[in-house]
């Protein structure tokens, strides 16, 4: 499992990830473990490689929340854990959803609770299926459980999730082979569906989960409707 520390003391850096090392032991796993000293130095290496940021919250030149927002705007996803010795200050990571916070000084009967709940997540999202898309601002890891559906215009890739789009360069024929066709059945020529994101059928068209209908075209109704039925029988 990869980590993430950001933390611009030295002191408080290595306590920190001697707990971590000293929990991995407890779990019989590995850390490896990256630490930056700076918001700066840690968004320039990012591209979506840990599954844990701890992230302190006084930090110079740019602090915690401000190198959380940035990180939003690339990773939605990833566990982030603010690190901070005023715990009213955490309360602002929610704004960039903050998985948890660790007030410091570190005490290992506080941290050890937190460390399970936070391992338990990371290892249930680091199993779970997903899609890598590249963009100017970086690589972004998108859980397929996340994505309502595909469109394909001409060269440009757009993944739908359910509060944003996200776009990239490439084809419907290598996006198919990306995504496991048992759970994706294209419904019209532009468009690939997450069918545990289909609601429902109605005439010529198909009702996600958030309310979007999308045509169903003559030409791929039949294949589209069984592929929908064969995924009912098999999670229903």
């Amino acid at each position: 499992m990869k980590i993430a520390i950001v933390e611009d003391s030295a002191e408080a850096c290595e306590l920190l990830q001697t707990s971590l090392e000293s929990f991995a032991k407890e779990v019989h796993d590995v850390f490896q473990i990256d630490a930056y000293a700076n918001g700066f130095n840690f968004l320039e290496a990012f591209h979506g490689q840990y599954a844990v940021i701890f992230m302190d919250i006084e930090m110079p030149f740019m602090n915690g929340m401000e190198t959380s927002r940035k990180l939003r705007q690339i990773d939605n996803d990833v566990l982030l854990v603010f690190v901070t010795n005023m715990a009213q200050f955490a309360l602002q990571g929610y704004e960039v959803q903050g998985f948890d916070f660790i007030v410091k000084p570190l005490k290992k009967e506080l941290f050890e609770p937190k460390m399970k709940r936070i391992y338990k997540v990371a290892h249930e999202k680091e199993s779970e299926p997903f899609i890598t898309v590249t963009r100017r601002q970086g690589i972004r890891k998108i859980a397929l459980r996340e994505l309502l559906f595909v469109e394909v215009r001409g060269h440009e890739i757009t993944y739908h999730l359910s509060k944003e789009t996200l776009s990239q360069y490439g084809t419907m024929k290598e996006i198919e082979k990306s995504l496991p066709s048992e759970s994706f059945s294209r419904c019209n020529n532009p468009f690939l569906i997450n069918l545990a994101h289909l609601f429902g059928v109605e005439g010529e068209e198909a009702i996600l989960s958030d309310g979007e209908r999308l045509k169903i075209s003559r030409h791929h109704r039949k294949d589209f409707l069984k592929n929908y039925a064969d995924y009912l029988g098999e999670h229903v």
